[in-house]
């Protein structure tokens, strides 16, 4: 998936956890930020947003999956409302500051924002952006409300003026949060051709393979003879930071040292044998090779916007600290997530 660095600076804030307190709301207000109230149809446009990123990396949107899925040890259901919550609260936090450092909040300005939202996502149809927004029980205020937060966003992230980080914490922000992987991947049989997983077949492959490692064969000659990993990059080894390959990839690295090798890992693509690398020993062929997250960037400016992100979530965290946030808990828990 590929980011600009204000959506990825956005992504962030919805992995922090944000305490708030409750009590003497509105029946119709989810929230209070520094007295701006925060509607329930503007919640519901946030939680529309939390539901789909959740069901674009493998979700469903089903009762069953949001009353009974766990995500990280928590209910899904619950993981996508506190998402949506976090989310409101601190986009209207960051448009509040962009608005105290001189970001035009006018009415004409509200007024151009929701043209161009219209423009772009409705190409300009009035009657086909009120019908679809009706259709998900939105009104024209509350996404116009929205829309004008993202555009007061972008204006902070311009505001702040975050520098470039420099090499020595470029290489120490690597070194800090990336992994390096080789594998072994043998692909389900039948992946993508019908309901069915093809899982025997491959897993008795594998097996073969891990047999092999057991016997004492070097890694890379296992894995040259038995990978089918088509997208595998030029120099065999995948290097990520956190969200940056398959859940089940990814806690598998986490829980082998560098230079042990995993048992076998399965993933939606197939079973994987997974070695673990040391990050450094690829930091300079990283730097210069395309970014597998931001399109048209390479190692290195992925991780300037990152190290950036972190500076800027460090900024985010002390308004949070002096914010003054009321949520309505009890509105929150009447929300259902799937319309009967």
């Amino acid at each position: 998936m590929k980011k600009s660095l204000l959506t990825i600076l956005l992504i962030s804030i919805l992995l922090s956890l944000f305490a708030v307190g409750c009590g003497g709301l509105g029946k119709d207000t989810i929230a209070v930020v520094n007295k701006e109230e925060i509607s329930l149809g503007e919640y519901k446009y946030y939680l529309l947003m939390a539901k789909n990123t959740i069901i674009a990396s493998g979700g469903e949107d089903t009762q069953e999956y949001w009353q009974t899925t766990e995500i990280e040890g928590q209910n899904a259901g619950q993981v996508v409302k506190e998402l949506a919550l976090k989310n409101a609260i601190e986009l209207t936090l960051m448009a509040q500051k962009a608005v105290e450092q001189g970001a035009d909040n006018s009415s004409e300005m509200k007024k151009k924002q929701r043209q161009l939202f219209i423009d772009q996502s409705f190409e300009g149809n009035q009657e086909d952006y009120l019908a679809r927004i009706s259709e998900l029980g939105l009104t024209d205020e509350d996404v116009t409300k929205v829309v004008m937060k993202d555009y007061l966003t972008s204006c902070l992230g311009e505001s702040l003026n975050i520098q470039a980080p420099s090499d020595v914490r470029i290489k120490e922000y690597f070194v800090d949060n990336y992994y390096a992987a080789k594998h072994i991947l043998v692909a389900f049989s039948n992946y993508e051709t019908d309901e069915t997983s093809g899982n025997a077949e491959a897993y008795n492959k594998i097996t073969e393979a891990k047999e092999k490692l057991d016997g004492g064969q070097s890694f890379e000659t296992v894995m040259e003879e038995y990978n089918e990993d088509m997208g595998m990059p030029e120099n065999r080894v995948y290097i990520f930071t956190k969200d940056g390959m398959p859940i089940t990839f990814e806690n598998a690295v986490k829980n082998i040292e560098i230079g042990n090798i995993s048992g076998i890992v399965e993933s939606d693509f197939g079973f994987h044998i997974i070695k673990r690398e040391k990050p450094e020993n690829f930091y300079e062929y990283f730097l210069n090779s395309p970014s597998r997250v931001f399109e048209g960037a390479t190692g290195k400016q992925e991780i300037e916007a990152y190290a950036k992100q972190a500076v800027f979530s460090s900024t985010i965290e002390q308004w949070k600290e002096k914010a003054e946030v009321k949520t309505n808990e009890s509105l929150l828990e009447t929300i259902q997530l799937i319309n009967e």
